[in-house]
């Protein structure tokens, strides 16, 4: 029996566009420097999880490069980014296959809750799973895939984007493999919007050791009194416009 070896992927998109439905809230300089903060929080956490053979980086961000040598990471530049994640991914997985990885664990670098037990329950037992297998960790309404385990070479096409939890459920089921779900709390947040930096806020709150680097981009910026201000402005419009009443509420207003 070959000997298990298993690689955690990262894809990184490129720092200075990452996390444009956070422009209402932060600058480009700002999201760059949150970004950036939620991926050493998530490697400094796989520092903590046993079993892992490497971290391999998969981006076309100059930055990436700094960042695996700063915390042992390997690094893979993408090749072509305007292809998107799935091929960043798929290029990955065989580059992994290649070096002679039996198993990859895909994280996203937008998790900064994450937690080292949350990963190894994720990546556990892997001896004993099927020779083709895939695991999904989902985000909290199970649309995205926020972690994902699987055998190398890649049993399945990958399927990020719109509701790819769903997706790679059902790659799984078109290939015949087996196909595990594993709802983990701490992959569960990912951060896209203002209302998910609220809900990290609460997290923050309940766990005073998580999310070092990123609570203090998060202090600096003072994001708290940012989002607590928007939110009045949405109260105050509210106020002012107020929605349709009960009465118009099986009206059509459409133009």
């Amino acid at each position: 029996m070959n000997k298990t070896s298993l690689w955690v992927l990262i894809p990184i998109k490129d720092f200075v566009n990452a996390k444009q439905r956070l422009s209402g809230v932060l600058s480009p300089s700002e999201r760059r420097a949150l970004s950036q903060a939620m991926v050493e929080d998530m490697l400094e956490c796989l520092r903590g999880v046993a079993g892992i053979d490497g971290i391999l980086l998969v981006s076309d961000d100059p930055g990436a490069g700094l960042l695996a040598y700063r915390y042992g990471a390997s690094v893979l530049v993408e090749k072509g980014h305007s292809r998107g994640l799935n091929a960043a991914v798929e290029q990955a997985a065989a580059h992994l296959a290649q070096r002679g990885a039996s198993h990859m664990l895909v994280l996203h670098g937008d998790l900064p809750a994450i937690s080292a037990g949350d990963i190894a329950a994720l990546a556990a037992d892997i001896d004993a799973a099927p020779e083709s297998f895939v695991r999904l960790a989902p985000d909290r309404r199970e649309r995205g895939s926020n972690g994902l385990l699987c055998s190398l070479p890649a049993p399945i096409r990958f399927a990020y984007g719109s509701d790819s939890f769903t997706r790679h459920r059902a790659a799984c089921g078109q290939a015949g493999i087996a196909c595990d779900l594993l709802p983990l709390s701490s992959m569960q947040l990912d951060i896209d919007t203002p209302q998910d930096l609220e809900r990290l806020f609460d997290a923050l709150d309940n766990d005073a050791a998580i999310c070092t680097r990123t609570r203090a981009v998060l202090n600096e910026y003072d994001l708290a009194t940012r989002l607590r201000q928007m939110q009045l402005q949405g109260e105050d419009v509210e106020r002012a416009h107020p929605g349709p009443t009960r009465s118009d509420a099986g009206v059509d207003h459409a133009n």
